[in-house]
Order: structure tokens, then sequence, then C-alpha cells
């Protein structure tokens, strides 16, 4: 059993670097080394079968590799953040959660009970397409992407596409944050912010926003009280967006209409905005603002 752990985890390693040669997130010094090291201390015949994997995984059609890349990945993730003391949950448990998760997502995209599958995928699809399209187009607005860029983009196949979206989203918290005049705060020996995957980046910033409402300049003007930042902090990872709109919307409402004297109708366009990109908007206000 404990071999073909082994093989499972040397394989996993495999789809890692996988990952890396299709520029979707690079692999740290140190998993590089942990991966050597595992390959070493494999039986010559373990070895061989977990080549015989990879090619066959390398035989696979591009958009299948990808499929599996993600899958690895989402199972790592789930890992960690189902025992973030360091415990291994089994296959089996995380399996059950992947099955659960289109519930999940429907729910959170607004999607209604649908019995089938097939129809319930091209529903989450059409509309992560869609949430993810305005996110391309409000960067279009902000300048930060040009038309190029953009049509480039959309010629993409679904997955490539949404990892190169996944890739501007991590951009774009960096951003915020080091626009909102602080520097992300690591360890010495921890990896540079930027090279950790999307997704990453993505929980480490809202842990920042649990401290601060919204990232960029915003965040900075309008502020937390002491009790405020008391509910993000409480507030679970699912419900996190809930809590810091409630919070943050009113704050948002009175500094449009009394610092930027703007329309009831022009305030309820921007705060109609999904949170993250009502957090550009005010960035962006609160720049020009400051800059007359």
């Amino acid at each position: 059993m404990r071999r073909s752990h082994a093989a499972l985890a040397l394989l996993a390693a495999g789809v890692v670097v996988a990952a890396v040669r299709f520029d979707l997130y690079p692999v740290s010094r140190a998993q590089q080394q942990q991966n050597r090291i595992r390959w070493m201390a494999t039986p010559t015949f373990e070895k061989q079968k977990v080549r015989e994997r990879w090619i066959a995984f390398r035989a696979r059609p591009l958009d299948e590799q990808l499929q599996i890349v993600r899958r690895v990945a989402t199972l790592s993730r789930l890992q960690e953040h189902a025992a973030p003391d360091g415990g291994r949950r089994p296959i089996a448990a995380l399996e059950q959660d992947l099955r659960r998760m289109p519930a999940r997502l429907a729910l959170n995209l607004g999607v209604g009970d649908v019995d089938d599958p097939a129809v319930l995928a091209d529903l989450l699809r059409a509309r992560t397409r869609s949430r993810v399209d305005a996110f391309l187009t409000n960067l279009q607005q902000a300048g930060r992407l040009d038309e190029a860029e953009r049509e480039t983009l959309d010629g993409l196949s679904w997955d490539v596409y949404l990892q190169r979206a996944l890739e501007l989203q991590k951009r774009e918290e960096i951003y915020l944050y080091a626009e909102g005049g602080r520097q992300v705060e690591r360890d010495d020996d921890a990896e540079p912010v930027e090279d950790l995957e999307p997704l990453d980046v993505l929980d480490l910033m809202r842990e920042a926003r649990r401290l601060r409402g919204f990232l960029g300049r915003a965040g900075e003007v309008l502020g937390l009280t002491e009790a405020e930042q008391q509910r993000l902090e409480d507030a679970s990872d699912e419900d996190f967006f809930r809590v810091a709109r409630a919070l943050m919307v009113p704050k948002a409402r009175e500094y449009m209409r009394v610092e930027l004297e703007m329309t009831d109708e022009q305030i309820a366009r921007v705060l109609a905005r999904p949170y993250r990109d009502l957090e550009r908007a005010l960035h962006r206000l609160v720049e020009l603002e400051e800059g007359r």
C-alpha cells in the first residue's frame, strides 16, 4: 500500500511539473528537491510504472491534460484546507467533496435546481464565463488590459482561457494590495507572493481584506472600526464576501455621495458590481479624487 501511495505521489509530482510546462504555476525549489528525493528513494519497478503513467498522460489531448492538472491541484487544496495542521484526509473523502462542488457552485452562481448533469455543466460554464468576461471588461475600462490582450484571451480554449483569467486575477489582487500602500508580508524563507498559485494568492488577499475591507486606496480611505474588523475576522470563508459587502457598501455609498457628489443613479450602478469589481471601481474613484 505504501508503495502504491508513493507511485501516486510521484505521478502527482509529475503532473505538477506538467503544470509548469503549461505555465499554470511555478514549482518552488523546495518542491523540486522533495520530488528528486522521492524519485531517488523509489524502487526501479515503481519508477517504471510512473514513467508509463506519465507517457499515457502526455499522450492525452491538451485539454484533458489541463483537466487532470486542475483536478490534482483541487485535491491538494481540499487536503490543505481540510487539514491545515498537516494531517491527511482519505482520498475517498476528498472525492466526495469534489462531487459536492457543482451544487455549491450552482448556489454561488444563482443557478436553480437542475437534475441533468450535462445541462448543469453548461449553465455553470455560461455563468462563469459571464463573470470572467465582466472582470476582463472591468480591467479594460481601467486601462489594465489592452484590446489585443483581450482578443487573444477570447480566442483561447475554455481551459486555457480560465487559467489565464486566474493569472490576471492574481496580478490584480497583488496590484491593489500594493496600491493600498502596504507590502505583502512574508517570512524570509517563504516563496514570494508572485510565485504562488493564483488561488493561493486569492486566499492570502482575502486575509488582507479581513483587516481592511477593501484592497487598494478605497480600503485605506474608507477603513474599518475595531468592531467591524472583528466581524470580518469572525466570518467564515464561505460567508466572507457577504459580510464584507454589508460592512463596506454603506461606507462606499456615503463616500460617493459626499466626497464625489455622485447622483443616486450613478452610485447605484457602482454598487451593483460584484465585490471585487466594486473594490476596483472604488480604487479608481479614490485615485481620481486624490489626483485633483
